[in-house]
């Protein structure tokens, strides 16, 4: 296994270990591979309770990450269509940056006041071993067999 570093991040975007209203998060890239853009230091938020992955519109403008479908977003406030692009998300681990084609609905987040520039949810999360412990705190593991990863 190989560990990735997880920290939380307050609503100013900031680690902030000691305020409970912090979020896991963890640094990673994007690639578009068809117009060779690459964007690094991205926040990604780890969020369990999301299905879909999403992506901040400023990012996904700068990357011109392609649009491959639509989707439609049920909410409390009504209803929504929301635009479904795709990329290489790159996730750091020491000496090992672990690829995952994948696609985000795109959304405001930055804009609407979010920390984060994407929301990584079950689609990715299940690829890993992620998880809470008192000694270790949140973590993000590889998991032992590569064949997990999809």
């Amino acid at each position: 296994m190989t560990d990735i570093p997880v920290y939380l991040v307050g609503a100013a975007g900031t680690p902030d270990a000691d305020n409970p209203h912090c979020s896991p998060c963890i640094t990673c890239a994007l690639h578009h591979e068809a117009s060779e853009t690459y964007e690094g230091g991205l926040l990604g938020m780890l969020d369990s309770g999301a299905f879909p992955n999403a992506i901040d519109y400023g990012v996904w403008q700068r990357l011109n990450l392609p649009i491959v479908g639509k989707d439609t977003l049920h909410t409390v406030s009504g209803v929504q269509e929301i635009y479904i692009c795709e990329g290489r998300l790159l996730i750091g681990a020491l000496d090992t940056t672990i690829p995952i084609q994948e696609r985000f609905s795109i959304s405001p987040m930055r804009q609407n006041g979010h920390m984060c520039d994407l929301i990584l949810g079950r689609r990715i999360l299940t690829l890993f071993d992620f998880g809470y412990s008192v000694a270790d705190g949140w973590y993000l593991r590889t998991p032992d067999d590569p064949a997990h990863r999809g």
